[in-house]
């Protein structure tokens, strides 16, 4: 029977009656079976199904017991009160998903501890937001976060306090100048708290604080001050920083921006370790600010964005030739006259300042450095988009390390543009005074028509052409050349006049020998290089030249050479922004 159904199988035959007989039979008989099998799983599966319920019930019950068992929940408030700390950021602001109040919304315990720890809230930063970019109604909107603001201060009871506020408002809208200095009123009551305190407001919303004074401000060790408007038709001839800073006795670090051009600052300049002075549109210059500087006995890190008009170096002159030359009266360890030389009126010695750095024109800062003694300073940058490397630059270099006597300077960054008429001599002359120097940084623009380091200079540089020079030295160079374009068409060995950095350390050292380098990879806006290092390395290396588009018209050329060696020369330049 089977074999007469096989058959049909191998074919397209239809059945025949019998077969057709026989299919039902089987086809009838294991239908049932078919049925009962399925009745059977049925049932497997309503028990699997009751076991799997009984089993979940009891892997829930036990991890809800397992909970009450958790460390964390071991943990004495003490220590959550320390996590608590470290989650958060340095200025938290006040906002549902972040800071404290995001830890608050966990449990209740945490809650609690939150509420309980005034360390969690004796810092915050608020942003005053602005009423032509508020969908939502100004004046309800500022007013809950005024009500955050003083619930949120109120929770840090005693302890010191931390606080930022800043508005882009330039006095445009009134309304925005209202909530701004309604938001800063409700820091007045918590003045004897201050530590730290960054005020970027409208310089009219300052007169809040003019109440304050230096005995209501006793643990006040930070301030930093920066006006968003400084119109001085709305702010006034008589205008000043709140009288608070006149006299705070724990002041240690000032930052001060713009505030106008009628702007004298009145503050304990004896008390400071750090100064920042950063402006665009104080009417003073040299003298004005060696008035200040004189009085900074406790300085240790001063930076100074000063005005690069060259006018209030001519103004200082005209004041010289006005008044007679008398030293400034911060006391004879600040400033004492200067010795056989007609040029100066007096020094200005900082006896602790380690850290200097000078953003203005070249005239400006020749001015100051003409005029400073710092002992102790160990690190030196000079900036500025106006400021050139000059030899009267250099000169005033040499002689401020001459008049420092120590020689303690190890590092000096130079963001200048070399003149035409600086010598390289004049340049290793300058080094000369810096014996104890461990770091040379050169960053140019792409602009630049010279560049600082060139051929004639990498070789001035070389150890064992300069006396005293230091072989542990490292030198970084932003112009995209480490050895000059004249060397390129030679067939001369490059290896110790370029810098080589250490894969390991990352940083250039000079006299390293090029013989057993790795790769060099070399970025600039010069045209036609990559044919000068084909002649100069041949063809057992590889140089693959791109350009890459950079936006603004002008195309870079990447070089890259390759060989199996240990050391990596990274060359790159930097462009320097645009704009004053």
């Amino acid at each position: 029977m089977q074999t007469e159904l096989s058959d049909l199988f191998q074919s397209n035959l239809p059945p025949n009656e019998s077969q057709i007989s026989q299919i039902l039979d089987i086809c009838s008989s294991s239908a049932s079976e078919l049925d009962h099998l399925n009745s059977e799983i049925h049932r497997l599966q309503q028990s699997l199904a009751s076991v799997t319920a009984q089993r979940d019930d009891l892997q829930s019950k036990i991890s809800t017991y397992q909970i009450l068992l958790s460390p964390l929940r071991q943990f004495p408030t003490e220590i959550l009160q320390q996590i608590f700390q470290l989650t958060l950021n340095p200025f938290p602001v006040i906002a549902a998903d972040e800071g404290p109040l995001v830890l608050g919304r966990v449990c209740s315990r945490w809650r609690s501890i939150c509420l309980s720890t005034p360390e969690l809230w004796n810092a915050v930063h608020i942003t005053v937001p602005e009423a032509l970019h508020t969908f939502q109604d100004y004046s309800a909107k500022c007013s809950r976060l005024t009500l955050g603001l003083s619930t949120w201060l109120s929770k840090a009871k005693s302890l010191p306090l931390y606080l930022s506020v800043f508005s882009k408002n330039e006095n445009t809208y009134q309304e925005d100048v209202i909530q701004v200095s309604t938001m800063l009123q409700i820091l007045v009551p918590y003045a004897s708290q201050w530590k730290y305190i960054s005020l970027q407001v409208p310089a009219s919303c300052l007169r809040v604080f003019s109440s304050l004074s230096g005995a209501d401000v006793p643990v006040l060790e930070t301030a930093r001050i920066s006006c968003s408007d400084t119109n001085p038709f709305i702010l006034g001839p008589d205008f000043r920083h709140p009288p608070f800073l006149e006299s705070a006795p724990s002041l240690r670090r000032l930052n001060l921006g713009d505030a106008g051009p009628s702007f004298h600052p009145v503050v304990p300049w004896s008390q400071l370790q750090f100064l920042l002075l950063d402006h665009n549109d104080w009417d003073f210059g040299p003298d004005e600010l060696m008035d200040i500087l004189a009085q900074c006995l406790s300085l240790r890190d001063c930076t100074l964005h000063m005005h690069a008009r060259d006018t209030i170096v001519s103004r200082r002159s005209r004041r010289r030739s006005a008044t007679p030359t008398t030293p400034t009266t911060a006391g004879p360890a600040a400033a004492t006259s200067s010795e056989n030389d007609d040029e100066h009126d007096f020094t200005i010695a900082l006896p602790h300042l380690e850290k200097f750095y000078l953003n203005t024109s070249s005239i400006v800062m020749s001015a100051i450095l003409d005029q400073l003694a710092l002992p102790r300073l160990r690190h030196l940058h000079l900036d500025g988009y106006r400021a050139n490397l000059s030899s009267s630059l250099c000169d005033s270099l040499a002689s401020l390390l001459c008049r420092s006597g120590t020689y303690p300077l190890r590092s000096i960054k130079l963001e200048l543009r070399r003149t035409a008429e600086l010598k390289n001599a004049k340049i290793v002359e300058m080094l000369r005074a810096m014996p104890g120097l461990r770091v040379l940084a050169v960053k140019e623009g792409s602009t630049s028509p010279l560049s600082v380091i060139d051929e004639e200079f990498l070789n001035a540089l070389t150890v064992g052409h300069i006396p005293n020079s230091n072989p542990n030295m490292t030198v970084g160079d932003g112009d995209g050349l480490a050895a000059g374009e004249d060397a390129m068409g030679g067939e001369r060995e490059l290896g110790w006049r370029c810098f080589v950095r250490n894969s390991r350390s990352g940083v250039f050292r000079i006299g390293s020998p090029l013989a057993s380098f790795q790769s060099i990879s070399i970025s600039t806006f010069r045209p036609g290089l990559s044919h000068r290092f084909r002649r100069l390395f041949g063809t057992a290396t590889e140089t693959v030249e791109e350009e890459v588009n950079q936006g603004d018209g002008r195309k870079q050329a990447v070089i890259k050479i390759s060989q199996d060696i240990r050391t990596e020369v990274v060359l790159q330049p930097v462009d320097r922004p645009r704009g004053p």
